[in-house]
């Protein structure tokens, strides 16, 4: 009996479309809801020292329009100013302050200052929302994924890391795009097709990123490989060997630092 109910319930799945519209309308609203209550909350201990190291990567790429300002963006001196990551002082990676440089740049000029700093971890924060939410409504329908979303979103202390521009909020982001592009069963994933293999790169990206918000992002890697391994069993080599390399690779792009010393 339990088998045949939910067989009818998978049935009544909507389809990816459908999920798709459910996921864009909560990430919006979320978008909406974060940007809107920003300027309540006031800056926090770590955003001072973001919002310095941002700068820096901004200059960085400033550099690029200027070949007249020394050092080069590309030579060692160059990487170490432009990139106080990694591999100087406490060595948080890199990729947290490349979102809120990327996003001090596209915020609306209308909004207060440090709500524009905030501007990149709030949208890759609504963005992973909406992905995850399209997941669940692909499984579950709206409302279920309406309600993981509300459940994310309103947890009070990831209401708040969500808003700063600093490393939580993104690495919360990307872990959960790292679990949202992760496959659930045998059937969603075959390294002989096509699109499969673009949900290992995702997966894999997704994992490299989340690495390089901060150290604990390297935890994620263990419920990858877990998964994957459940997934496919003896023949579990080849797709974790896809994600930790592409994982391995994103990590090294955007923590140029380790460009001058791997």
């Amino acid at each position: 009996m339990f088998a045949s109910s939910s067989r009818r319930f998978r049935l009544a799945r909507p389809d990816g479309s459908t999920a798709g519209v459910t996921g864009f309308i909560l990430a919006a609203l979320t978008a909406l809801a974060l940007v809107t209550t920003s300027p309540l909350l006031p800056m926090v201990w770590d955003e001072g020292d973001a919002l310095d190291r941002a700068d820096a990567v901004r200059g960085w790429f400033s550099a690029f329009a200027s070949p007249e300002r020394l050092p080069p963006p590309l030579t060692e001196e160059g990487l170490r100013r432009g990139w106080p990551f990694t591999t100087t002082r406490e060595g948080h990676p890199a990729f947290y302050g490349l979102v809120i440089a990327l996003g001090r740049e596209l915020a609306p000029s209308f909004l207060d200052p440090l709500t524009r700093y905030r501007f990149g971890p709030m949208l890759l924060f609504a963005l992973a929302c909406g992905v995850a939410a399209a997941k669940v409504a692909r499984h579950w329908g709206p409302l279920a994924a309406a309600a993981a979303g509300l459940g994310i979103l309103l947890q009070p202390r990831l209401f708040a890391h969500a808003h700063f521009a600093s490393f939580d909020g993104p690495l919360t982001a990307c872990w959960l795009l790292t679990w949202a592009v992760l496959p659930e069963d045998r059937s969603t994933l075959s390294v002989s097709r096509r699109v499969p293999m673009v949900r290992l790169v995702l997966c894999g990206t997704a994992l490299g990123l989340t690495m390089a918000c901060k150290a604990s992002g390297f935890l994620a890697a263990i419920p990858v490989l877990i998964s994957l391994t459940l997934i496919f069993g003896r023949r579990a080599c080849l797709p974790v060997g896809i994600v930790m390399a592409v994982a391995a690779a994103v990590f090294y792009a955007v923590n140029p630092p380790l460009w001058a010393h791997p």
